[in-house]
């Protein structure tokens, strides 16, 4: 009885031990090769995040390269100033527009400016006048007035004045000239006719012009 030589169905030969079954059941020890598209089982991830890091890196570089170009082309520092003086205002330019002063502020400085112009004038007048001390009578002056007419009789004798004779004339003149001044300028009726209304009639007789003496400023009186 004979063995057939032959498998049904098959190529004519018996498969090998070992040997990987063709998917179509007719090829023998073919192994799949490659690796599917997909990694369904994650293995390429570590590779991905290693090569974004190195593009990051490469980026970052090339900004600091670029930045840097950047720098390098400003221009440099130059230590050079320049000071602009406003020129003055002219005189012929219109002053700027003041404020409105309030009423009673400029009653007030009015006030004081008047005080301060009295009391500038007070201080030149005489101690006599500063202290409100009593004047000589209208009597003293006609008897130093008649004292220095004596004095211009005796010149035409033949004996000169001495010096001290000079210099006590010289102060009776301007004693005579400040008296006169006083009278005329600040009268003795101011204050009686305070306390007499009506009496018109001066202390020193008919209304006489005000002599004029040396005006002094107040930091010459001072020295």
């Amino acid at each position: 009885m004979l063995t057939p030589s032959a498998t049904p169905g098959g190529m004519g030969s018996t498969p090998r031990i070992g040997m990987t079954p063709s998917r179509d059941g007719s090829s023998f020890g073919v192994t799949p090769k490659g690796t599917p598209i997909r990694d369904e089982l994650h293995i390429n991830e570590d590779l991905d995040m290693h090569d974004s890091a190195k593009l990051e890196q490469r980026r970052q570089a090339e900004l600091r390269r670029n930045l840097r170009l950047g720098l390098t082309s400003l221009p440099q520092p130059t230590n050079e100033y320049q000071i602009v003086v406003q020129p003055p205002a002219e005189e012929d330019e219109e002053p700027e527009e003041k404020i409105e002063e309030d009423m009673s502020d400029r009653l007030a400085r009015e006030k004081a400016e008047e005080e301060a112009r009295q009391q500038a004038l007070l201080r030149k007048r005489s101690k006599v006048l500063q202290r409100e001390l009593p004047r000589p009578p209208v009597a003293s002056l006609e008897l130093i007035r008649n004292s220095l007419l004596r004095a211009d009789g005796d010149k035409s004798s033949f004996v000169p004045p001495t010096s001290i004779e000079q210099a006590d004339e010289i102060i009776r003149k301007e004693l005579l000239k400040l008296l006169e001044h006083d009278n005329a300028k600040y009268p003795l009726d101011e204050k009686v006719a305070k306390k007499k209304k009506g009496n018109k009639r001066s202390a020193n007789g008919p209304t006489a012009p005000i002599p004029v003496i040396e005006d002094f400023e107040e930091d010459e009186l001072q020295e």
